[in-house]
């Protein structure tokens, strides 16, 4: 089906404005302290002019301790991710509820980035960042789109940060300190 490009330039520039004028953290950052998070969507299938299936890639980066490159943290392929967008449609967000599936779905990854990139500056310190992506997999799960429940299979949403909750994962969580605070 055919989409007009204003609709795909219109939907661009909402996400681009749903993810950087909304404060994610209390915490305070310098310009050169922000996380750099590249979102790049693969439209497969447009079943309706309003309805989209595809593939989203998430990566992440944070700045080398007194260097002038980045070094990635998160880079994931997402198979399943499905949403509705029209023409200036207003880019709701709740944290305690579901709204939408497109901004469940960029909400989550800010918060997958924002938990490994704060694992990467201090120990285990991305915890309620994950605790956040976690809260909106409970809320989407019910929303009855694939990717956000157990039974979704094994490269879900829900099995991403329920891995990185997991106490198993605890030692690679430490190494994402250690990596970029010792190693690099």
């Amino acid at each position: 089906s055919y989409v007009d490009a204003g609709l795909i330039a219109d939907m661009e520039q909402n996400i681009q404005d749903f993810i950087n004028n909304r404060k994610w953290t209390n915490d305070d950052f310098k310009v050169e302290e922000r996380i750099q998070l590249f979102i790049g969507i693969n439209l497969t299938e447009i079943p309706s002019q309003t309805y989209f299936k595809g593939i989203i890639q998430v990566q992440s980066s944070r700045p080398v301790y007194g260097t002038n490159y980045q070094s990635i943290l998160l880079n994931y392929i997402d198979k399943n991710f499905e949403f509705e967008y029209s023409p200036g449609q207003p880019m709701d967000y709740n944290e305690s509820a579901y709204m939408n599936n497109l901004t469940s779905v960029l909400a989550y990854y800010v918060y997958v980035a924002l938990g490994m990139d704060y694992d990467s500056f201090e120990k285990k310190s991305g915890e309620q960042h994950y605790e956040k992506a976690f809260e909106i997999v409970n809320n989407a799960s019910t929303s009855g789109i694939t990717g956000w429940k157990q039974a979704d299979g094994t490269h879900t949403r829900y099995y991403l940060i329920e891995n990185l909750l997991s106490p198993q994962m605890g030692k690679f969580r430490e190494a994402l300190y250690t990596y970029h605070r010792s190693g690099l």
